[in-house]
């Protein structure tokens, strides 16, 4: 082998172990996640986890949760060894499961798993991926560009000593809550909690606390929802989501600010973010 042929030999082995396949919910904000990567990795892929709708785009497979043999064997077909999951996964129907041979092999697992959380699918996914020898990367290790950075400073605009009390508040709560798998938002407004997220999301939680301040007659501008990951949860999946939805409904709410932890929110379309927060001078927050 002369030296142009092994060079070509190292780049094709080096481009191999760069692939990456996102694994998850295709949603606007992995799709824009996908579109990014797709111009650094040559056989990026996305498994789209959350719907048996089959997408139309190239490298797009639509597979059930449980489907664990058709996954690898789409890793495999692709060279792919670091995978990321991101987007929402829900909890499948026990009774719907069909077993393979790599599901028959974490069947007990799963049983117990499922019945805890979808943040428990996703670190399951994770976990058997993991032990079928794929390496778990984190978004932001692929793709910082969707995270603030160190330079990044907090948005200021109406500063309330409430808000520092709020935030506290609503920390300790969302901390003491997080074992059951239940929630990364609350909503906390001179020390009442005014909304915790359910399964409805974050977006559904601050339109049930704009009609619940409407009702209550609540028009001064206070309250702050704070957005975080919960206690000992995996920063490669699930983490907490921000994005120009998140803003719009916030101000909607007539809420002083939001408070996120920089280190692993995930912004989706942060430029536009920092319009709306300034042109509502809405408060940002970092934990």
């Amino acid at each position: 082998m002369n030296l142009f042929q092994l060079n070509r030999a190292e780049a094709c082995v080096a481009m191999k172990k760069n692939n990456i396949a996102f694994i998850g919910g295709y949603e606007p904000l992995t799709a824009e996640i996908f579109k990014n990567s797709k111009k650094k990795y040559s056989n990026t892929i996305f498994i789209n986890l959350s719907s048996s709708i089959s997408l139309k785009e190239k490298n797009i497979f639509s597979l059930k949760v449980y489907e664990f043999s058709k996954i690898i064997n789409l890793l495999k077909k692709f060279n792919i060894r670091n995978v990321c999951l991101i987007g929402k996964v829900n909890r499948p129907n026990l009774s719907n499961i069909k077993i393979d041979h790599v599901l028959a092999k974490y069947i007990s697992q799963i049983m117990n798993e499922y019945k805890k959380g979808d943040g428990q699918t996703l670190d399951l996914i994770l976990t058997i991926l993991k032990n079928e020898g794929f390496i778990s990367k984190s978004l932001k290790s692929i793709d910082g560009s969707f995270y603030f950075n160190k330079s990044d400073n907090e948005y200021i605009f109406n500063d309330d000593n409430n808000d520092q009390f709020d935030i506290k508040k609503g920390v300790s709560l969302l901390n003491k809550i997080s074992k059951y798998d239940n929630a990364q938002a609350a909503v906390v407004s001179n020390g009442y909690i005014l909304g915790i997220e359910a399964t409805e999301g974050t977006d559904q939680l601050l339109k049930r606390v704009a009609s619940e301040k409407k009702k209550l007659k609540l028009t001064n501008r206070e309250g702050i929802l704070i957005k975080i990951s919960k206690i000992n949860q995996s920063n490669n999946t699930d983490n907490p989501v921000i994005g120009p939805k998140t803003i719009l409904n916030a101000v909607k709410a007539n809420l002083n600010g939001i408070a996120i932890k920089k280190i692993n929110t995930i912004v989706f379309n942060k430029s536009k973010i920092i319009k709306m927060l300034n042109e509502n001078n809405l408060n940002l927050y970092f934990i």
